[in-house]
């Protein structure tokens, strides 16, 4: 039982960190600079993308141009 507690609580304090984590990524806007088109980032992909200050590494989901888009 002295487990199941520990793991419990382990899941409820880890949790709130991948829920913040996921809405930041969801609700920030990429422009691409080659077609100036916005999209949004998918959940899986933005944890490997390369970034610097207001910028990301990330391919366009419209003209599949790879590089760094600008984020609001």
């Amino acid at each position: 039982m002295e487990t199941f507690v520990k793991w419990c609580f382990g899941a409820l304090c880890t949790l709130p960190i991948f829920l913040g984590a996921h809405i930041y990524c969801v609700t920030r806007k990429y422009t691409c600079p080659g077609c100036g088109r916005e999209f949004r980032a998918k959940w899986y992909a933005f944890g490997t993308w390369y970034h610097t200050g207001g910028t990301r590494v990330a391919k366009c989901p419209h003209c599949g141009r790879k590089g760094f888009c600008r984020y609001e």
